[in-house]
This record gives C-alpha cells, structure tokens and sequence, in this order.
C-alpha cells in the first residue's frame, strides 16, 4: 500500500472531522443561545403588547361589588356555608348572550325583556352599523339567518330594515308572539338597560371605524 495514500487520506480525514465538530460545536452554542434569549424576548414582547390591567373602580363599575371584598358576607359565609348569601354581593352571576335567545327573538327588546323577567343581571348583544351609520343590535353580517330579508346589514338603511320581522323558530308553537319585533337601534337597547338596571356587555361585530 503506498504510504502517500494512506498519508492523504488520514489528512482528509481529520480535515473533515475537524470541520464536522467545528459546524456541531457551532450549531450547538447558537441552539443554546437561542434557548436562553427567546424565552426573554417572548416575556419582553408579551409585555410590552398586553392589554393593560383595569384599574379596580372600573372594574367595580361595570361588573359589581366582588363577593370576597365584602367582609360582611365573607365571614358569613366562612362562619356558616350553608347560610344563603345576598344575590346583590355577587359580580355577576349570569350573563344572557344575545338575550334570552333560545325563548325570544336573539338581540330583540322582548329577549332582553324576559332576561330581566329571568332575574338575569348583565346581557351581552351585538353591534352593526346601517348604510346610514345607526347603530344598531345584530349579530350577523348579513340578514337572511335572523330576518325575512336578505343581504348584507351594512347595504341597509335603518328605515329598510324597521320593515323586516325577526325570524324565531321557539321550541314551542308561538309563531305570532313575537310578529311585531324589529332589529332595535343600539340606543333602544342601552334605555332599556338603563331603566331597568341591567348591566350591559356589547360585542362590536361592525369593523369599520365609525362605530
């Protein structure tokens, strides 16, 4: 065997190893170092983007007085568990989505009245906008799920759509019980939650900036 070969060939060898460890040990200290900084720049990032925290008194302004800062119905309640508490210490209890949508017309007047009926103390209802910028309380896009009409909301002035019946299908017969419910302006809405001391939740569907 010629030794210059076997010479060669050990050469080559350690060349290639030497660049196989250099590119491993390379790779493998970039991998740590990546390891190490991405979980900070995460926290960074997520930080420096998050919603702020509510300040306490908004807090207690839109959801209610919290049960557990009431030392009158906390030591009652550690006291006695089985003593009834104060409905009214409770932030909120139940949240109606689109009003009582399952027994009224979802996002109608006669749905947020019966959800006051219920007991219930908060009602959540969507917001769109007509062609001519009312405000008013929808859930879809369009009308044909809700409505005997057809199309896009956004196409429709308010005055189109006070000639619209809201569509129900109850799990009862009562087609004629709701006959004389429209789509209310957002306005009518807050009145009646006003009047009635409900607190509201609204779910802005419109994505336009003029709502």
């Amino acid at each position: 065997m010629n030794l210059s070969i076997c010479i060669t060939c050990y050469v080559v060898f350690l060349f290639l190893y030497s660049i196989i460890i250099i590119a491993i040990e390379a790779t493998s200290f970039y991998v740590g170092l990546t390891f190490a900084i991405l979980p900070l720049l995460c926290y960074i990032l997520l930080n420096w983007f998050a919603i702020p925290k509510p300040s306490e008194a908004a807090v207690h302004e839109i959801l209610g007085e919290n049960l557990w800062q009431n030392e009158a119905v906390r030591s009652s309640f550690e006291s006695d568990s089985s003593s009834s508490l104060d409905d009214n210490a409770f932030v909120i209890r139940t949240i109606a989505h689109r009003g009582c949508g399952l027994d009224a017309p979802e996002n109608s007047i006669a749905a947020m009245k019966l959800c006051k009926k219920n007991g219930c103390k908060c009602i959540e209802i969507d917001v769109f906008l007509t062609a001519d910028k009312i405000a008013v309380v929808f859930h879809d896009d369009t009308l044909d799920r809700m409505t005997d009409g057809v199309g896009l909301i956004s196409e429709h002035t308010y005055e189109d759509l006070q000639r619209l019946q809201l569509v129900f299908q109850p799990k009862f017969d009562a087609k004629d019980t709701f006959a004389d419910e429209r789509i209310p302006t957002l306005d009518e809405c807050i009145a009646f939650c006003m009047e009635s001391n409900t607190k509201l939740i609204l779910d802005v569907k419109d994505s336009s900036n003029e709502v």
